[in-house]
């Protein structure tokens, strides 16, 4: 708890532990870091243990992921020129939708689901042939490009 003791310090953030977390944790950062880039640590050494941190306004939530996952407030569309998505660049757990052009967004959810993280969530909408994905920025972006390939159609069969 010192170090999450000392981040509300540095921070000014409240935070609230979910009481099941426990342990001890050594950080050894050789420069100074800048209030993102040690939140960005924190996500790390709590995503080891199962665990997320959620931010909204001056407070930090420190929850299991399968809760993080459940209340993230962050919720992206966005999608670049390309159709790909356009993910967060922080740590913090977010909900990503990922359109579908050639494969069947309920087939490609079953295959996929195993390469998210414990507690996270993916399933497809039917209706939009796309998929919702709830995990870390980074799990997201692995699944997307995995997605960018298996959804190309394929020239030589036709």
């Amino acid at each position: 708890m010192n170090v999450l003791k000392f981040f509300a310090q540095v921070t000014g953030y409240n935070i609230t532990v979910d009481p099941s977390l426990s342990g001890q944790v050594t950080i050894i950062n050789p420069k100074p870091v800048t209030i993102d880039e040690a939140f960005k640590v924190l996500q790390s050494v709590l995503f080891v243990r199962g665990f997320t941190a959620v931010k909204t306004d001056n407070t930090v939530s420190i929850v299991p992921m399968d809760k993080g996952v459940r209340g993230t407030p962050s919720v992206s569309t966005e999608v670049d020129k390309n159709g790909r998505p356009v993910l967060g660049t922080g740590t913090q757990v977010m909900t990503q939708v990922i359109p579908l052009e050639n494969v069947d967004a309920e087939a490609i959810a079953k295959e996929l689901l195993p390469l998210t993280s414990v507690g996270a969530s993916m399933f497809a909408s039917p209706g939009t042939n796309s998929l919702i994905i709830t995990d870390m920025p980074s799990v997201i972006e692995k699944i997307a490009k995995l997605i960018g390939v298996l959804d190309k159609v394929n020239t030589n069969s036709l």
